[in-house]
């Protein structure tokens, strides 16, 4: 992994991660360290080895639900989901996640922030 790159760990199912796509991040510390611009490495939450290289495009925060209903078109994980479907599935989806944070608190109310990524093809990846 190179260290002077910013990451983004995703976990599995690791779907969409390709062309442009965006994800959902709780809080919204995420769009304020991956500023519009940047390069980041897309790791693998448990190996923390590097799956590809993306561009940050643009950065949204908001509510849960609303963001959901304005950027779930996008989302990597349900792309290959009927788009009607997809703001709730979703929503249901982080509510489960972090439901078993412990002190993390979790509502359809709750703050995210959605990063487009584009995706950086034929770049060289350092997976030392």
């Amino acid at each position: 992994m190179t260290t002077n790159i910013p990451t983004i760990s995703f976990s599995h199912p690791r779907r969409g991660l390709s062309g442009e796509f965006n994800t959902f991040r709780l809080g919204s510390k995420a769009a304020e360290k991956h500023p519009i611009g940047s390069r980041v490495d897309l790791i693998d939450s448990r190996s923390k080895k590097v799956l590809k290289r993306a561009t940050v495009v643009s950065l949204h925060t908001g509510v849960l639900t609303e963001m959901a209903q304005l950027h779930a078109h996008q989302a990597h994980n349900w792309k290959e989901y009927p788009e009607a479907e997809r703001p709730g599935l979703l929503v249901a989806s982080i509510l489960k996640r972090f439901k078993h944070y412990g002190p993390i608190r979790c509502s359809e109310n709750s703050l995210v922030s959605v990063i487009y990524l584009r995706e950086i093809q034929n770049e060289h990846q350092d997976d030392s």
